[in-house]
């Protein structure tokens, strides 16, 4: 909860880092910004996904800085997406989304936390599908289990009976112009410490009724 991070981006602009890594929440991300920009101090960022969400971030930037902070601060953060875009509207599944976001909750700005919202309802309604008429816990766990759902995600699901890791590799992203761009090829890898290898299988598509067909 401490803000006051100045110190230690100064210590780390005193060491000479030319990269840091991060795995934090918008905010923080936010802040490592302004206290960048303060401080003169321009090290590659690599974030985790949730903190580097652009929407999020040209959000939190304007209201820490009163708007003095320019959007195009956050510019050149890598990061990792398991998801599509949210500014690629070529993208069905975005598409699907975007069409949800404008018919029930328009106020709320279309980021990744809405995207990863409908993400994790759109699996959740999927498995309820394939577990049948009045499904217990068990039931659905063991249904997804089996395996064969499908998704918006850049990688397949890898669930089993030994893994409940979902989506198990990720894209390299950029953010260019305020906007997350995918410019690597998706890459997968097991739990443990398997090869990492490119995923060349195509994404599943959005259904048009925006409804998962049941298994």
């Amino acid at each position: 909860g401490n803000t006051d991070i100045w110190p230690q981006m100064a210590k780390i602009k005193a060491s000479g880092a030319e990269v840091m890594a991060m795995f934090t929440i918008p905010a923080y991300t936010a802040l490592v910004e302004l206290a960048g920009l303060k401080l003169d101090y321009h090290p590659q960022l690599v974030v985790s996904n949730v903190g580097s969400d652009p929407t999020t971030l040209k959000g939190l930037l304007k209201a820490f800085s009163k708007g003095k902070a320019p959007s195009a601060l956050i510019d050149g953060i890598q990061s990792d997406a398991y998801l599509p875009s949210t500014s690629d509207t070529s993208n069905g599944w975005v598409a699907l989304f975007k069409k949800v976001h404008d018919t029930y909750i328009p106020k709320l700005p279309f980021d990744g936390n809405v995207e990863y919202g409908m993400a994790m309802a759109y699996t959740f309604v999927d498995a309820l599908q394939r577990a049948g008429v009045n499904p217990t816990r068990q039931a659905i766990v063991e249904t997804i289990e089996r395996g064969g759902q499908t998704g918006p995600g850049l990688v397949p699901f890898r669930y089993s009976k030994d893994s409940h890791a979902g989506y198990t590799g990720v894209a390299i992203s950029k953010i260019e112009g305020g906007e997350t761009k995918i410019v690597g090829k998706p890459m997968v890898t097991d739990d443990g410490d398997g090869d990492i290898t490119e995923h060349t299988g195509a994404p599943a598509k959005a259904p048009a009724n925006g409804i998962p067909a049941a298994g």
